[in-house]
């Protein structure tokens, strides 16, 4: 219910409001982009269309009632026909025909046949000089037909589709949670461009500020024509980077709301993440979530029974294999319509075909021992597969951790080197130290600023990236249903 609010409020009233909210926050950014992106569309309309997929198999299942016939058609010719002492003759022939049939059937799955229940209806006519109509009904015939010794598709296929279903659930649920990388992702390349800017002003208006007072030493002679001529450089390349990273901005912005389908004329505000979660997470934890809720472990056990019933098909088209089929029922005959539905002759009809191959060339316990192979191989990398995933999330959630310890670390960093420039600053205003100096510590003071967001964005990437692999919300406990 809650879900849907949301998404009444995302979906209806902001689009219509043109976003008078312009103000986002990242997790905010995460539920515009998973309900109204794009991206979002393609994966909910893939989720759909495999929801459908299944729904179609699984109704070849269930009894399936049909009605077929044909329309009475005029057959005008003259015909060949052959005498009783054996000549020809060519009599013209005028006639019309008709048929209606009505079935149910059923697959029977775990033997690979069907039972059908029919009733049928046919007249023909004559015209010419032997004019005569005639019905024919079968009010009623049951029967089968049974494959024996052969490869049985629809017990594959039965076993098959549930496994693409629940594949196609966790293939959506693990496209939501990459929706939500690649939206911190483009947050935080607004929120660093956006903070390049702000810096690369505030150094416009420093080094204006250094540029003035350096002219004014140069005057009276307390500097060198060098360290002015380094002031007025610094402040060229401080307004050339003030530039370059406004472009960079309002690309980085544009960027996030298409990923975000917002209007391109719309204002965006972002607000930065201003804590991290500190967690605890167990890899070999995080590993075994990964294992259960990830679609890969799904799509590995669909292609071992692929190969599995490649297999099976194998060795059942190089053997014994019959058909049998059979039928009873009542049919009867009339030129009345009434006729043809009383009392009714009993009908059998039962057969029975065979195949059974002699000579192959050894084509038959070839493609047996290519499926078999396939199959070994199949299974040999999945095991290696399997062995790199778990890898991937183990060092994904080990590189979290890390990533925790690293905040803390370049946001003291960050505090350090700006509190060091405020002081070069105060010492080069009261003449204490040179120019080289005070440049130093204000490039220390950005690079110490970059690297501290730049490590942010590592962090929140690398969170969502661990709640991707393993479709499980660490801090709640429960695994990730995202959209459903």
């Amino acid at each position: 219910m809650l879900r849907a609010i949301v998404a009444f409020v995302l979906l209806v009233l902001l689009p219509a409001a043109a976003y008078a909210q312009t103000a986002l926050t990242l997790e905010e950014a995460i539920n515009v982009a998973q309900e109204q992106s794009l991206e979002a569309d393609v994966a909910s309309f893939a989720f759909t269309s495999s929801q459908w997929a299944y729904r179609a198999t699984e109704a070849d299942f269930r009894p399936q009632l049909s009605l077929n016939g044909r329309a009475p058609g005029l057959d005008r010719a003259i015909d060949e026909i052959q005498q009783d002492d054996g000549s020809l003759r060519y009599v013209p022939s005028s006639r019309t025909s008709s048929s209606m049939n009505l079935q149910v059937s059923q697959a029977l799955p775990f033997s690979g046949g069907e039972v059908f229940l029919q009733s049928s209806l046919s007249r023909v006519d004559i015209f010419g000089d032997n004019r005569f109509n005639q019905w024919q009904s079968t009010p009623l015939i049951l029967g089968v037909s049974q494959p024996i010794f052969q490869f049985n598709e629809l017990k594959w296929e039965r076993r098959a589709q549930p496994l693409r279903l629940q594949i196609a659930e966790r293939t959506f649920n693990e496209s939501m949670a990459e929706i939500a990388v690649s939206t911190t992702q483009a947050f935080f390349e607004v929120y660093m461009t956006q903070m390049e800017v702000d810096a690369a002003a505030f150094n416009v208006a420093i080094n204006d500020t250094i540029y003035a007072l350096s002219r004014g030493r140069y005057e009276v002679g307390i500097i060198a024509e060098n360290d002015l001529l380094q002031s007025e450089l610094e402040l060229i390349n401080a307004q050339t980077a003030l530039s370059d990273t406004q472009l960079e901005y309002e690309r980085a912005l544009d960027n996030l709301k298409l990923a975000l389908d917002l209007p391109e004329n719309q204002e965006v505000e972002i607000i930065p993440p201003s804590s991290i979660f500190e967690m605890d997470i167990d890899p070999a934890a995080a590993v075994q979530m990964a294992r259960n809720n990830r679609a890969a472990p799904i799509e590995d056990n669909l292609t071992i029974l692929e190969a599995e019933a490649d297999l099976a098909q194998a060795r059942a088209e190089n053997g014994f294999a019959a058909n049998l089929t059979a039928s009873y029922g009542l049919n009867q005959q009339s030129t009345l319509l009434g006729g043809a539905y009383s009392d009714p002759l009993n009908q059998q009809r039962a057969n029975i075909t065979f195949e059974i191959p002699i000579l192959q060339g050894g084509a038959g316990r070839a493609e047996r021992q290519s499926a078999e192979a396939a199959l070994e191989r199949t299974e040999r990398e999945i095991q290696m597969e399997r062995r790199e995933f778990d890898q991937e999330v183990y060092y994904e959630v080990v590189g979290l951790e890390q990533s925790q310890r690293q905040v803390e670390i370049a946001a003291r960093a960050d505090t350090i080197a700006a509190r060091r420039f405020e002081v070069a600053n105060d010492r080069y205003t009261i003449g204490r130290i040179d120019v080289t100096d005070l440049f130093d510590a204000q490039r220390e003071k950005d690079q110490a600023r970059s690297q501290y967001i730049q490590t942010l964005r590592d962090y929140w990437t690398s969170y969502y990236r661990v709640r991707q692999l393993t479709l499980h919300d660490f801090r709640t406990g429960e695994p990730l249903r995202v959209g459903q």
